[in-house]
Parts: structure tokens; sequence; C-alpha cells
């Protein structure tokens, strides 16, 4: 168990076991994420608009508001576990 990094929830520090099954949890789909924004940032480069747009903003912030929903998902799984 890490207080430093990690999922900081108060089910994940409840045991050992728990800390690592919500890590190794959480681990994958934050992996699935980062690499979701690598091939986001190759394949909508040509679309972006330019700095000076208003549209600059939520092309940016966009994607990374998806992590709201993974959390959310990693939460929801350590409330499910016994």
């Amino acid at each position: 168990m890490n207080r430093v990094y990690g999922v900081r929830i108060a089910k994940a520090f409840a045991s050992d076991r728990d800390w690592y099954e919500i890590n190794a949890y959480g681990g994958k789909l934050l992996l699935g994420y980062g690499l979701f924004l690598i091939a986001f940032g190759f394949i909508a480069r040509p679309y972006a608009p330019p700095r000076s747009s208003i549209w600059m903003a939520p092309f940016v912030v966009g994607p990374l508001l998806l992590v709201f929903p993974i959390l959310a998902l990693i939460v929801s799984y350590a409330r499910r576990r016994p």
C-alpha cells in the first residue's frame, strides 16, 4: 500500500489485497485511456482548429474530460468488491 500514488480511496486502503486489485483494475483502464489520448492526438491533429480559435479549448479539454467516467468506473468497481 502506498499513500503517494495509485487509486487513493478508502476502499483501496482497507487491505493489501484490495489495494492491489483496485489499482490493477484502475491501471488497466487508465492505460487504455492514455492510449486513446495518444491515438486521438495523432488522428485529430490535421483537424485541429487554429490556436486563436474559440474551438481550440473544447478540442483540447474535451478528450481530457473523459477521465471522469473512468474514475467513476474505478470507484464503482471498488464499491462492488466484497
